[in-house]
């Protein structure tokens, strides 16, 4: 045998010896105690149940009650709900706010003696709106200024602004 031969005769022979002793500890047929190959173990299934009977009096149930029933406002759904927010929030709101539908471009509004119109461009063509109508049947127009609209989207709820 020549020395060339002797050299990858010891390299197969590391070779297989490496690959069987990886196979050896993954299986766990070997047991070398080394953290970083550990199993996880499995969590134990044992349950211990405790029953306690305990004496409920009238008073005690009385003030627990108390402690846990509050008065609820009953709503009106048919009733409008107005909020607190003013021109100054409504102006702020076009001017920053990130809810911004991008499909639709405000084009301007006018306002006449038979109400007032909005008109917006979707894409090449500009469609007017009254100012109680719908747009797209999703949107309601909530207030309106030179530079956007601010709508409710009624599907999603929340305030979007178009500009």
């Amino acid at each position: 045998m020549n020395k060339r031969t002797i050299i990858l005769l010891v390299i197969a022979i590391a070779i297989w010896a490496a690959a069987l002793g990886y196979y050896f500890l993954i299986n766990g047929k070997l047991s070398i105690n080394l953290p970083f190959l550990k199993k996880a173990e499995k969590p134990s299934t044992k349950v211990v149940h405790s029953i306690v009977p305990i004496k409920v009096t009238p008073e005690f149930l009385e003030s627990y009650k108390k402690l846990v029933h509050r008065e609820v406002e009953t709503v009106d759904m048919f009733k409008p709900y107005y909020t607190e927010k003013g021109k100054e929030y409504m102006r702020d709101l076009i001017i920053e706010s990130p809810n911004v539908i991008r499909s639709i471009a405000f084009a301007g509004y006018i306002i006449t003696s038979n109400g007032g119109k909005i008109y917006l461009r979707f894409g090449n063509v500009t469609k007017s709106y009254g100012l109680n109508d719908l747009i797209l049947d999703r949107y309601l127009i909530v207030y309106t200024s030179s530079i956007g609209v601010v709508v409710l989207d009624i599907k999603e709820g929340g305030l979007r602004v178009i500009r």
